[in-house]
């Protein structure tokens, strides 16, 4: 049997990646809605 017996278990060994995914997803989304940054 492949996967985790208790859901819970998988929510709490994985969350922090869905949590990373999207803080990386949002930031490469502002990158291309407002185009490359120059350097200061």
């Amino acid at each position: 049997m492949l996967g985790h017996a208790n859901i819970a278990v998988t929510i709490d060994r994985y969350s922090h990646v869905s949590q990373d995914m999207q803080e990386d997803a949002a930031r490469l989304m502002g990158e291309v809605l407002s185009g490359p940054r120059l350097p200061a």
